[in-house]
């Protein structure tokens, strides 16, 4: 029965796709008219949720509750308002220097707020991030770059130069 239910779903995406070619795939339904009426009938009628992104996420729970603590290191503690301030800072710095929506950035930073404030940039610039943990070896962080080849590179002052040449 579940082979069979399955080998159903399948020609009725195919037979969706041939007669709608212009359609994502992921619009096309796998159900019959029978089966969404049981779902509906369980569940309540079907809506498509919005796809955030985890900034998409963070951003409307800062919104949410800014003063409420969204992460604790060590004896420090730092609000969502005010991860969602540092991040929207340096996004823009990103942006500003040429960081594009699908671009990769290298973070060279700490396990700290400013890492996550950092990661969390990166996504609300669009990009995304490859973390280069200051605790490996130079060579293996080196070989990391030149590998990647980020659009940009993230780190922090008092930590050792990266070769930038691979960046």
């Amino acid at each position: 029965d579940t082979a069979a239910s399955v080998a159903g779903r399948l020609v009725r995406l195919l037979a969706a796709a041939v007669t709608t070619p212009d359609l994502p795939v992921s619009t096309l339904d796998l159900l019959t008219e029978d089966e969404q009426e049981r779902l509906t009938h369980w569940s309540g009628p079907r809506t498509r949720a919005p796809r955030l992104g985890l900034d998409g996420l963070f951003t409307g729970q800062a919104a949410r509750s800014p003063e409420a603590v969204a992460l604790v290191f060590e004896d420090q503690e730092v609000t969502y308002g005010e991860l969602d301030v540092w991040s929207n800072r340096l996004a823009r710095y990103l942006s500003g220097r040429g960081v594009r929506p699908g671009d990769l950035v290298g973070v060279h930073v700490e396990r700290s707020p400013h890492m996550v404030a950092a990661m969390l940039a990166v996504l609300k610039a669009g990009a995304g991030y490859t973390m280069l943990d200051p605790q490996f070896p130079q060579e293996r962080l080196n070989g990391v770059l030149e590998q990647v080849r980020p659009a940009a590179l993230l780190t922090q002052s008092h930590l050792p130069a990266l070769r930038t040449d691979a960046v």
